[in-house]
């Protein structure tokens, strides 16, 4: 376990744009584990973002976002950003939604992104922007029966759950 945590540090300081070789595309890929920290999994969502992928790690990427949480979803996009093939792009739309992590993607990440794609993934995408403006309504109406529930918060007993490790709020905001 050390030994992965001082490759994925060495990756993460190597910055973007990386080639990746298949031992550090499968470190990268096998760290997006919901099992492992949240610290961990941001690097290496962050990491396989920025990489300049291969079309074959592109589509063995694509088949692993069904099992991706999240707060780690929309950060792999970027991986995507650069357009591809209409077989890829149609493979994107449907791992996306089925992806354990859709209601963390946001249409503003998506519509961009589809874009880039042929006008068959766009319409395809359709779908995926229907699921997500709904998920939003939801949420909205949700929080808001939510908000007329809550009792008061303890200050103190939020600061102590945003700052833990188990949380990792603090990895993303600063």
């Amino acid at each position: 376990e050390l030994e992965s945590n001082l490759r994925l540090n060495a990756i993460d300081a190597a910055g973007a744009g990386l080639r990746l070789d298949e031992n550090t595309f499968t470190l990268l890929t096998t760290t997006l584990s919901p099992d492992l920290p949240m610290n961990a999994r941001s690097i290496a969502a962050n990491r396989l973002a920025s990489a300049a992928l291969s079309d074959e790690q592109q589509a063995s990427l694509v088949s692993l976002l069904r099992g991706v949480g999240p707060m780690e979803l929309p950060k792999l996009l970027p991986a995507f950003e650069k357009g591809g093939s209409e077989s890829l792009g149609l493979m994107l739309v449907d791992a996306l939604l089925t992806a354990d992590g859709v209601r963390g993607l946001r249409p503003d990440l998506i519509k961009p992104l589809l874009a880039k794609y042929p006008e068959s993934v766009q319409s395809a995408g359709k779908a995926l922007l229907k699921l997500l403006n709904a998920s939003e309504e939801e949420q909205t109406t949700q929080l808001e029966l939510l908000l007329t529930t809550l009792p008061e918060g303890d200050v103190r007993r939020g600061h102590e759950v945003f700052m833990s490790k188990k949380a990792a709020c603090n990895t993303c905001h600063k």
